[in-house]
């Protein structure tokens, strides 16, 4: 080899060492500035850590292993990039809890708090190379400006932040929408919930007449909400009352305070006037023998006792009606705004739609579904970002009204302990992309 070829080469890598070094120095200059060696937050002084640089981690090592600190991954393909500030298990250097920069080659940043799933050794659970995590929220960029300061010193994280929401909600959807076109490498769920789906449809009645459409319309709804927004279902179809009494009570006890619940249902329904109650009915139930309706009261019951945060009955059968809240429904149409999704994760929620009211509803047309659960499967299917209860009913009731003689309603359960929440369907957006650590 030449010398000059030589020392071109010497030449070239040091000049990429140095591109290297620069940049590595430039993404951590904020962390690295300051020279304080206490805060003071709410009149408790903190002590600052001992950061220093290893790679293009930035932070506090313990046996080698990084404890806490800033890491910046290399950018994808596409131009992305991300910073974590935060704190790691301890084990092969894996991310725990801590908030994300993430830096789009368009120009577009958000900022995320993460905190992974981890087991009895402090491994990042997985579900089939899916990253869990306990729980993600986006925060503001003033906030994030807070993290890079306080992570060098001995504050407990999450760090005390007041905004936990972007400037706007766009920045959310963004988020979404980026992410799923990065690294394809890996994959993390954005949702802390998890989100679960019992689906009901008889066609098949031993002593009433049979439906055409039940079955059909819960397949087609078990599909969606399993392909489209990441729902874990249960379906039910042509079930007997103990098999459709089982599932429902062994489902909700099950149930943990981060989960949401969806339940369909489309079968026959009844109403004894006598009691002003509604059921349901399994495909043995009996006209004469009452014993294998399912009454509307254990439905409220176990929604009552179920520890989901989130639950939403979609029913739709005749004399539904008498699920709901009597007069005003307590509803309220809001914007998906940049407050709406966060108020959301404290708010319990108890949501009915169904089909019609006290009155007899279509089973079908001729076509392969009900007009209800066309209308909510084409809203669904139609629905790209985000939607919520309120929106997804103002579809199906528009068009329903407009083609048969019944009048689908909205209204909190009643006695359910419903508590101003909301009901969100995510599309396409269960599991993000983010980058490989």
């Amino acid at each position: 080899m030449k010398k000059n070829s030589v020392i071109g080469i010497l030449f070239k890598n040091t000049f990429f060492l140095g591109i290297v070094i620069i940049s590595f120095l430039i993404t951590f200059n904020d962390a690295h500035s300051e020279e304080t060696q206490f805060i003071t937050i709410d009149n408790k002084n903190y002590k600052k850590l001992d950061f220093k640089k290893s790679g293009m981690f930035y932070g506090v090592k313990k046996g080698g292993k990084n404890i806490r600190g800033v890491f910046a991954f290399p950018k994808d393909k596409a131009g992305n990039k991300s910073t974590w500030y935060g704190l790691y298990t301890g084990n092969f250097n894996s991310l725990w809890k801590g908030y994300y920069k993430h830096t789009y080659s368009d120009g577009g940043i958000v900022y995320q708090y993460v905190e992974y799933k981890l087991d009895k050794n402090r491994e990042v659970l997985k579900n089939d190379e899916i990253f869990l995590m306990n729980d993600q929220y986006p925060i503001s960029k003033e906030d994030f400006n807070k993290v890079k300061k306080y992570i060098q010193y001995d504050i407990k994280i999450p760090f005390q932040l007041e905004e936990k929401v972007p400037d706007d909600i766009a920045e959310l959807l963004k988020t979404n929408d980026n992410l799923i076109k990065s690294n394809k490498d890996l994959k993390l769920n954005v949702n802390s919930e998890n989100y679960y789906a019992l689906v009901i449809g008889n066609n098949n009645y031993m002593h009433f007449d049979k439906l055409n459409a039940a079955t059909n319309d819960a397949k087609a709804v078990s599909e969606i909400l399993e392909k489209k927004y990441g729902f874990e279902v249960s379906l039910l179809l042509n079930a007997d009352y103990e098999k459709t009494v089982n599932t429902i009570y062994s489902l909700t006890k099950k149930l943990k305070s981060q989960d949401n619940l969806l339940i369909y249902y489309a079968g026959h329904g009844e109403l004894d006037k006598a009691e002003n109650r509604g059921y349901w009915l399994p495909v043995d139930a009996n006209e004469e023998l009452r014993s294998k309706w399912i009454s509307n009261s254990f439905i409220v019951d176990r929604i009552k006792a179920t520890k989901a945060k989130h639950v939403l009955l979609v029913v739709d059968s005749c004399f539904s009606g008498t699920l709901l809240r009597s007069g005003n429904n307590g509803l309220k149409k809001s914007n998906i705004n940049k407050n709406y999704i966060q108020r959301l994760k404290n708010k319990k929620t108890r949501l009915v739609i169904t089909s019609g009211g006290n009155e007899p509803v279509v089973d079908s047309e001729g076509g392969q579904h009900s007009l209800f659960a066309f209308k909510f499967l084409d809203t669904l299917k139609n629905n790209n970002n985000v939607i919520n209860s309120q929106i997804l009913f103002e579809n199906i009731r528009g068009y329903v009204v407009s083609n048969a003689s019944q009048t689908p309603e909205i209204s909190v359960v009643h006695k359910s302990g419903h508590d101003g929440g909301d009901f969100l369907f995510f599309s396409n957006n269960k599991w993000t992309n983010l980058q490989n650590f």
